[in-house]
């Protein structure tokens, strides 16, 4: 008898169970039931904190001047912030969690230095006085620093303005790079008003021209103060100098060097009130038969950088500055100026901006030719953030005078 074999099915039930996926978890709703996160430090561009029993993930949020920029769920206890570009005022908050639990945030503020490292200006850049069409101080040349640069910068008391920030006090070197075809001409270097260094441009190096652009560097000693720095080229000269008159330089830019040090961003560098000398203006002129942009500044004593701007005579004559400013909005005008006039004499001041509106600014003060006094302040004109014209013309039969300089101040923003 055949033996028989049994078959024994075997049914495979599978087990059933659920879990819950860490990266699926709704960190907000847990429970608070894990240690908060210990320890937590900064260093050298990495937030570190110690382990907490039983986590599985940490959410790491960083807040910058009161803005979240990083939420973010890691691993492990560190996190590279280096390309966050935090410097200034920083807070860390970490939470601990796993599936089930989480942990109360744990904070940690902090703060990112920066370096005081090398500053870059355009001599382009610097003009106040941007000339006309047919003699134009800005220079486009392929070849320059930045495509462009600096010329025209002839007349005694002409020469380029610039608006630093500093966050550390002390000496810089600058570095001033220029073109020349007078050996040893010069430049007066001012800083917020108090002449520093005299620049000494040695080399012949011939004119910024599109077939031979050569420049050359020279270097002085500045002081700087903390916040805002005003630094002006300035040309300066007599007869009796080698070359005549200061001679003649054209800039395609500066460097201010950084010391390395650290320091503490500021979250409000506010806008300054600027200075701007009227000899750095782009003139405009009456010849008696064409509008020109040739009126030398007269020197004197007790003017601001020794110069102004005078044989303002005729109406439509004065001069036009060009700026840039930090923000857009309404500034005021303040304007340190000469008259020797019984009659009323007042200039009006109008933008590229807001062309039609035209501001009178009241010069009521009778002092003596080439003995300034300051204005009142104006009404409010409008200025773009950059790129702004900003024409003061003598009008009817008002008085002649002389501009020494004037005080740009912000008013507010433009509805």
């Amino acid at each position: 008898m055949k033996k028989g074999i049994a078959l024994v099915s075997v049914m495979l039930v599978p087990f059933l169970f659920s879990c819950s996926s860490i990266d699926d978890v709704d960190v907000d709703n847990l429970e608070v039931g894990l240690e908060k996160p210990q320890n937590l430090r900064y260093d050298n561009q990495v937030v570190y904190f110690d382990k907490v029993n039983d986590a599985m993930r940490y959410r790491l949020e960083i807040v910058h001047d009161e803005q979240t920029l990083l939420v973010k769920d890691i691993a492990i206890t560190q996190y590279d912030i280096e390309t966050l570009n935090l410097i200034g005022d920083n807070t860390a908050y970490v939470t601990a969690f796993n599936t089930s639990k989480k942990s109360e945030k744990a904070q940690l503020d902090f703060t990112i230095t920066g370096v005081d490292a090398d500053t870059i200006y355009e001599g382009e850049h610097g003009l106040l006085s941007y000339g006309d069409t047919n003699n134009s101080n800005y220079r486009n040349n392929p070849l320059a620093h930045n495509g462009a640069y600096a010329g025209g910068i002839d007349d005694c008391g002409a020469g380029l303005h610039f608006d630093h920030y500093s966050y550390l006090e002390g000496e810089r070197q600058l570095d001033i790079y220029y073109m020349t075809d007078n050996p040893n001409s010069v430049h007066l270097i001012y800083v917020n008003g108090v002449k520093q260094a005299k620049a000494i441009y040695e080399e012949r190096t011939g004119w910024g021209g599109v077939d031979k652009f050569s420049p050359r560097k020279t270097s002085v000693k500045i002081n700087l103060s903390v916040g805002w720095n005003s630094i002006e080229l300035v040309k300066y000269g007599l007869a009796s100098d080698v070359p005549e008159y200061g001679g003649f330089a054209e800039i395609d830019y500066i460097v201010i060097k950084g010391s390395g040090e650290q320091f503490v961003i500021d979250k409000d560098r506010g806008i300054p009130t600027f200075k701007l000398e009227a000899e750095m203006a782009t003139a405009i002129k009456w010849s008696g038969s064409a509008w020109t942009i040739k009126n030398p500044a007269k020197y004197y004593e007790g003017a601001s950088n020794k110069y102004m701007l005078g044989n303002i005579d005729n109406e439509g004559e004065g001069l036009e500055y060009h700026v840039n400013v930090p923000k857009k909005g309404y500034y005021k005008v303040k304007m340190a100026y000469a008259q020797d006039n019984d009659d009323e004499t007042f200039a009006t001041i109008s933008t590229s901006e807001a062309p039609r509106l035209k501001v009178k600014l009241n010069l009521p003060t009778k002092t003596g030719w080439g003995t300034p006094t300051l204005s009142e302040w104006s009404g409010n004109i409008e200025l773009a953030q950059d790129g702004n014209y900003i024409t003061i013309k003598k009008v009817g039969s008002t008085g002649p005078f002389e501009i020494d300089y004037i005080l740009l101040e912000y008013a507010g923003e433009i509805a």
